[in-house]
């Protein structure tokens, strides 16, 4: 019986499709790429929202036949900021320094080590504190895997335990701080407990704050965590007022651990949350 050979090329738009489609049901905003260049010319729209299924299917599926490499859009339309490392030695100097994360990539070079975005800018960056490391935020992109290095012609893999990062849940993935690359000390903040008065005020406050998946949920998590941060509660009540809203206000529900993820990060940088642009259902 005679079998169908099917041509590496097929193949390898196949198992790029996989990975963009895997990519954006992981929220994470995509791109094709010429080698390491944009081969849209108006992708910056895609920093403010994700591509669609029909995109994607577009660019990287059977019927295209531009051999794209595949990029990740960095920022809060990704929930993502990423850590490039260009060289041996400044990779070890930033694992030896800096807290891990399960999501690392191999480069030609280096590495890029993915963490979740803060919720406030971060911009892009590079060669930063003298070293061959730049950052990859609002406004950026990574070339991802399985992409080819236009030069070298070596793969970007994952060299993460599971070897991707549909294995990996939101807690398990720690939070960039912009105080790692240079900036001011986090604000303290001395918490005492308020009375209940005020914790319904407080949740009031957050009510009108919805995170939907897909449409910006992290950030909206993040601020409503930040609102109730700047108001002066406590941990155990921060978790307290989010643990219920979580149960109205979000699409899908957070875990516990994540919402408890929200509410260190925000108590920990002391922010000043951002009134403006409130999502609604």
């Amino acid at each position: 019986m005679d079998t169908m050979e099917v041509k590496p090329e097929i193949l390898e738009r196949a198992y790029m499709l996989h990975h963009a489609l895997e990519y954006s049901d992981r929220g994470w905003s995509v791109m094709p790429l010429y080698g390491k260049k944009p081969a849209l010319a108006a992708w910056k729209e895609f920093q403010s929202h994700r591509p669609t299924l029909g995109m994607l299917h577009h660019w990287f599926g059977m019927m295209n036949q531009n051999a794209y490499n595949l990029a990740v859009i960095t920022g809060r339309v990704s929930d993502l900021v990423v850590v490039d490392t260009d060289s041996p030695e400044a990779t070890r100097w930033w694992e030896s320094t800096f807290p891990p994360t399960p999501l690392v990539c191999k480069t030609s070079k280096g590495k890029h080590f993915y963490f979740r975005h803060p919720g406030t800018e971060v911009r892009n960056g590079r060669y930063l504190l003298n070293r061959a490391v730049d950052l990859r935020g609002d406004g950026g992109y990574v070339v991802a895997p399985p992409s080819i290095h236009p030069e070298s012609q070596t793969a970007y893999e994952w060299i993460s335990p599971g070897d991707g990062p549909w294995y990996w849940k939101l807690d398990e993935v720690p939070v960039f701080n912009r105080n790692w690359l240079g900036g001011t000390a986090p604000r303290v903040v001395q918490m005492t407990r308020l009375p209940d008065a005020n914790l319904e005020r407080a949740r009031r406050y957050i009510a009108k704050i919805f995170a939907v998946s897909g449409q910006g949920g992290h950030d909206a998590t993040f601020r409503a965590a930040c609102r109730l941060a700047d108001r002066g509660l406590p941990e155990d009540q921060m978790m307290e007022i989010l643990l219920a809203w979580n149960e109205t206000n979000a699409t899908p529900k957070w875990t516990e651990a994540e919402i408890r993820h929200k509410v260190q990060d925000a108590l920990k940088r002391g922010c000043m949350a951002d009134a403006t642009n409130v999502p609604s259902r």
